[in-house]
């Protein structure tokens, strides 16, 4: 009785706890959780940008490189005035729980990176505990970079794990500068002239 009663509690909490804390699946059409993840200066959550457009970006430090392809597709849009850096917040977010790294090496490898597109203006994140992966996702665990493309609701519109071919990247840049033409996100413009920043 008593290895019985022992039994059920410890399958109740199990069940409780994968459905308070499991593994979300973040999805294109709903809502972006709300985290709260360490910058240089402060923490941010995800509400930190209200009426931006949000072109965020997971980066597993084991594969930086594998879309820089995007990040340099980004910049160009940007430079090109495809894209409204007014309008748009570049959030890169590296995953610290998927290397054994100090802190140090990892924060300053990272702003190494950033230096190489400044005109994305881009805010950089850390996730130290892998949050954002081991609550919301459903990656591979050799891998666990992902982008996004969120609207100043918070929902996300696009997502894409891992690494981007040259169409994809494409259809990324020319999804984002649709997005952005929508009447809702265009108005965000105010007095910029031909939609270039």
């Amino acid at each position: 009785m008593k290895k019985s009663f022992y039994f059920i509690s410890i399958l109740t909490c199990i069940i409780i706890s994968s459905f308070c804390y499991g593994n979300r699946t973040i999805e294109v059409g709903k809502k972006v959780p709300d985290w709260l993840l360490e910058g240089e200066e402060k923490d941010y959550r995800m509400t930190s940008w209200p009426n931006k457009l949000v072109i965020f970006n997971y980066i597993d430090p084991r594969c930086k490189d594998q879309n820089i392809r995007v990040v340099g597709a980004l910049r160009d849009a940007i430079v090109n005035g495809k894209l409204s850096i007014n309008i748009w917040q570049a959030v890169l977010v590296v995953n610290c729980d998927t290397v054994w790294y100090p802190r140090f090496i990892i924060r300053n490898r990272a702003k190494e990176k950033l230096t190489e597109a400044p005109e994305l203006k881009a805010l950089l994140l850390y996730d130290y505990h892998g949050d954002i992966d081991k609550k919301w996702t459903h990656r591979d665990t050799k891998n666990s970079s992902c982008l996004m493309i969120i609207d100043k609701d918070g929902v996300c519109r696009a997502i894409h794990r891992g690494a981007m071919s040259k169409n994809q990247v494409e259809a990324f840049i020319s999804l984002a500068a649709e997005i952005q033409k929508e009447p809702e996100n265009y108005s965000l413009l105010g007095d910029i002239k031909d939609g270039k920043s």
